[in-house]
């Protein structure tokens, strides 16, 4: 292994460790996570319309994005985990279209380890439905890879590695 794919390889390793270790957080842990975003977003829709809410209204602003608080993370989990992934097999040459599937599978399967992992993890689920949202948050990060390659590179030579002088 060549610089460049150790460095990708380390980076992925570490960002894998991250996703473990927010799946290993028992769900009273991670529901105060995902509240404590929630409270941001409530603070920052204050600041915008430069209004005060009740204790009441913000605990249920709080309680009704909760979902999609926690979904939008999986995705961005993920999504990092794609480009990670297309960068490091990249890294190696594997040229499209196998770099997407490769990156693809390997993410979904990543995914599907995490959540099994996650049925022993006090209060958490082993979810069908996570499994499909990380698939689409590596998916995403498989698109906006190859979106930055085709800007850098053009529309003909994306696939190809930039030789660096």
């Amino acid at each position: 292994m060549n610089k460049t794919q150790k460095s990708y390889c380390i980076l992925l390793i570490i960002w894998m460790i991250v996703i473990f270790s927010f799946s290993s957080r028992p769900s009273d842990i991670s529901t105060q996570d995902s509240h404590f975003i929630g409270n941001l977003i409530v603070e920052f829709i204050q600041k915008g319309k430069q209004a005060e809410c009740t204790v009441e209204s913000r605990q249920d602003f709080v309680l009704n994005i909760d979902f999609y608080v926690r979904k939008t993370a999986h995705i961005t989990e993920y999504a990092v985990l794609g480009i990670l992934l297309m960068s490091f097999l990249r890294s190696f040459g594997v040229k499209m279209p196998c770099l997407g599937r490769y990156s693809l599978t390997a993410g979904i399967l990543y995914a599907m380890s995490d959540e099994l992992h996650q049925y022993f993890v006090p209060g958490r689920a082993c979810q069908f439905r996570d499994v499909m949202i990380d698939g689409i948050g590596v998916l995403l990060g498989v698109i906006i890879f190859c979106m930055i390659c085709m800007i850098r590179g053009g529309v003909n030579n994306w696939g190809k590695q930039q030789r660096q002088f």
